[in-house]
């Protein structure tokens, strides 16, 4: 399981691997934008697809998957990190970016 050296593609990735880029960024990549290497990566260990939960954005992923939202301090590996402001669901407009603590101080 890896998706090292896979490129950036806006909007793409899913539970099946990387997808093409989507509008308004199209430029013919295929790859995983920061959700959808999220929700490939939890689709590949606990076989959960976000999406057809219809988690298909960061933001969304945040208020709606349910996920135990814990302390920064007490994150662990495998953990999603949200970034980009506070969230007070169901608005999070500030949140724009997901990602996986891969150690105790270190983000993919």
């Amino acid at each position: 399981m890896t998706a090292a050296g896979t490129p950036y593609a806006w909007g793409g990735g899913n539970c099946n691997g990387p997808t093409g880029d989507q509008p308004p960024y199209d430029y013919g990549e295929v790859g995983y934008d920061c959700s959808g290497l999220v929700a490939w990566a939890v689709c590949q260990v606990t076989g959960r697809d976000l999406f057809k939960e219809g988690v298909r954005q960061t933001r969304s992923m945040y208020c709606r998957s349910n996920y135990k939202k814990v302390p920064y301090a007490q994150r662990q590996p495998g953990d999603a990190v949200f970034f980009g402001g506070n969230c007070d669901c169901p608005s999070a407009s500030g949140i724009h970016h997901v990602g996986l603590m891969i150690d105790s101080g270190d983000r993919l």
